[in-house]
């Protein structure tokens, strides 16, 4: 079946947005996990469409993210973290100054679930490359001001967990 899919990344990656803004949380998810495994699937074969598809990922990221609804910035964040994940090569380091940005300007967001979200992408942001986390004085110290302030105020349990999960 991935032979097959395969010819379709490019209309999955299209479509994959309609799922990415839907107003219920659970088919956001659900969709990031297909994204996931599509990404790895394009991972697995050496292409020259990788690279650009992973732009193209991110651009719609960012686009999503800047639409404003909490919807598209909540999945455009689970997309980043697909992409901190799963994508091969010097990709995501080649734009990790900028997915940091990203991630660390919604650590104060108005949302519950968007706030979460970013708690549960700085430890996926630091194994990308721990050196470039930690010796980024800004990224690393907002971070953990981040999580420390959490566990401080009246961080809620759940906010906890997350934080211990990761």
């Amino acid at each position: 079946a991935p032979i097959l899919f395969y010819s379709y990344v490019k209309d999955y990656f299209d479509y994959m947005w309609v799922a990415l803004r839907d107003v219920r949380q659970n088919i956001r998810e659900a969709a990031v996990i297909a994204l996931g495994a599509c990404l790895n699937l394009i991972s697995e074969r050496e292409s020259k469409l990788r690279y650009q598809w992973y732009y193209k990922i991110l651009d719609d990221s960012r686009q999503q993210i800047k639409g404003g609804s909490v919807e598209a910035v909540h999945g455009g964040l689970l997309v980043i973290g697909e992409l901190l994940e799963h994508s091969v090569g010097n990709f995501i380091l080649q734009h990790y100054d900028e997915v940091s940005n990203i991630i660390t300007q919604h650590k104060d967001h108005q949302n519950k679930l968007i706030r979460k979200t970013v708690v549960e992408l700085i430890p996926k942001l630091a194994r990308v490359d721990i050196d470039k986390f930690l010796t980024r004085p800004l990224l690393c110290e907002s971070c953990l001001k981040h999580i420390i302030q959490l566990i401080k105020t009246n961080a809620s349990n759940e906010d906890i967990k997350t934080i211990n999960n990761n």
